[in-house]
Parts: C-alpha cells; sequence; structure tokens
C-alpha cells in the first residue's frame, strides 16, 4: 500500500491551525486551510490514490515528537483539504473516538470494543454514506489491532464467477437498519452490491440488514442468507485481506464506496491502548 510521508514544510502548514483532540467533536473547522500552498501537492497525490488508483493509502505525518493535539490537527486538517468533513451521526460527530473506554457497556458499539468482526461498508445509515473513510492512530494496541481491508473491485468478481446467482440477488435493494439516525425512517432499502462504469460500489453490514428485515417484519430471504454466507466466507479468507498496523502519527484514507474493512482483534499491554479517530467525508472539486 502506498505510504506519503507528509512532513518539512507542509507539515509546518498543516500545524497552523490547532483542533484539540478534546475539542467539541460536532463544531470542528470544517472548510479548507486559507492558501494551502504545498500542502495539496501531497493532497492531489493521495486523491489519485485513493479515486483512481489503488483505492487505499497511509498517510504518515512525522509524530516523534507531536502531541496528541498536533497529531489531531494535522490529520483533520489534511482531510478538510483532501475533502468535506461528514457528520457520523445525527448527533453531528465529525471526528469520532475508535477506542476501548472503561465505561463502554457490555454489549458496547463494535468500535467501542476490542472484537473482530465481519467485514462491513462504513455510514450505511446516513443519507449518502461518505466517498471517504479515514482512521487516525493515536497510539497503537499492543498486539493485534490491524484494520483489515478487502477489495470490492476484486471481490465481486470473483463472487460473480462462484455464483452469479448470489451477485444478482445482492444487487436488489434491501432494508437496512437505520438506527434511528435518519429521522422518519426505520429503515432505508439500498443494494448491497451495485455496478458502476469504474467497478463496484458496495454497501454491507450484515446485521443491520438483518435488523432491517426485523423491523419490517418480514423474515430474511432465504437466497439473500446464502448469497451473505457466500460473501462472508469470502472476505474472511485471509488471502483477500489486506491488513494494515496503524502506528502513531499514521492515517489510513480508503474509498467506502470500494472496500469492506473491519480489524483483527486485540489485545492492550499497559499503556499502549488502541486509540484511533474515525473521521467520514465527501470528496471536494478543484
Amino acid at each position: 500500500m502506498q505510504t506519503h510521508r507528509v512532513e518539512g514544510e507542509v507539515a509546518e502548514r498543516l500545524r497552523e491551525r490547532l483542533v484539540p483532540d478534546s475539542h467539541p467533536p460536532d463544531s470542528l473547522p470544517v472548510d479548507p486551510l486559507p492558501d494551502p500552498g504545498s500542502v495539496l501537492d501531497v493532497v492531489d497525490a493521495v486523491t489519485r490514490d485513493v479515486r483512481g488508483g489503488s483505492g487505499a493509502v497511509v498517510i504518515e505525518f512525522a509524530a516523534e515528537e507531536a502531541t496528541d493535539d498536533e497529531i489531531t490537527s494535522v490529520g483533520w486538517n489534511f482531510l478538510t483539504c483532501f475533502c468535506a468533513p461528514v457528520p457520523q451521526y445525527r448527533s453531528g460527530e465529525l471526528i469520532y473516538p475508535v477506542e476501548v473506554t472503561d465505561d463502554a457497556p457490555g454489549e458496547s458499539h463494535y468500535s467501542r470494543s476490542s472484537d473482530s468482526g465481519n467485514l462491513h461498508t462504513d455510514g450505511t445509515f446516513l443519507p449518502r454514506p461518505p466517498d471517504v473513510a479515514a482512521l487516525l492512530c493515536l497510539s497503537a494496541a499492543g498486539k493485534g489491532g490491524e484494520t483489515v481491508l478487502v477489495d470490492g473491485h476484486e471481490l465481486v468478481p470473483e463472487l460473480r464467477s462462484r455464483n452469479a446467482g448470489a451477485v444478482e440477488i445482492l444487487s436488489r435493494e434491501h432494508p437496512f437498519d437505520c438506527l434511528g439516525q435518519l429521522p422518519g425512517y426505520e429503515t432505508r432499502r439500498q443494494p448491497i452490491v451495485s455496478q458502476t462504469e469504474g467497478g463496484y460500489v458496495l454497501r454491507y453490514l450484515r446485521r443491520y440488514i438483518e435488523q432491517g428485515y426485523a423491523k419490517e417484519g418480514e423474515a430474511i430471504p432465504a437466497e439473500l442468507a446464502e448469497a451473505m454466507d457466500e460473501l462472508d466466507a469470502l472476505t474472511a479468507d485471509e488471502a483477500r485481506q489486506d491488513p494494515v498496523r496503524l502506528e502513531r502519527g499514521q492515517m489510513l484514507v480508503f474509498d467506502n464506496h470500494r472496500f469492506l474493512h473491519g480489524r483483527h482483534a486485540f489485545s492492550e499491554d499497559e499503556g499502549q491502548r488502541r486509540r484511533l479517530r474515525r473521521i467520514y467525508g465527501s470528496y471536494r472539486e478543484r
């Protein structure tokens, strides 16, 4: 996976606007930096990779002596030059902590746990799922915790070659649970797989689909369950997965329409907690 190093004049420019990690997550500055200058050279390179190339990159910020606030500021300011931030929940969070917390409930949200899980798309309940998802690392887990990517441009053709009927079923509209995040709607219907000129768009989180059918008072069609079983079996094969271990000061940026993602389970040593910050974005046109 391509890594873009941000240092020197570019890093200094990105540090000029301080966005503390403790800043209210629903009121962050969403405009790009004024007069970003040489920052745009890196933004253009990342844009080419994410929109028309491999679809995923790692951006590495100099973090040797940087504080959490400085790393958060550099990551946030870079993303605002690359894309327009998208609220992640109806409560307005533009940046969201992905870390295990002491006060998390027993059955905590996936982002607050240390478990692995089925691969999925982010933001399926939003009015428009984000073009880009980014994970900024403040600290890595003691062991495990790699983010896992599976490329839909390779996954769907392989599934089609094995079972074209499964792709046809996944291309139909199915109800997704909105989790109370889309005012006025309990569910929204959308295809799991859509073909485009450039490849495929994926919208998938199996639990939300199962809950969507339940909310509509319908049983999940047997053929859909079988198609999702086949999809899950393919994504669970490590040969198709691209695991990315993020270290402090690194940010993974990937095409949220193209990739399914998840993570490996992890354990945390004392003083070595996995702390990421998640950001969604829609592409800016320049």
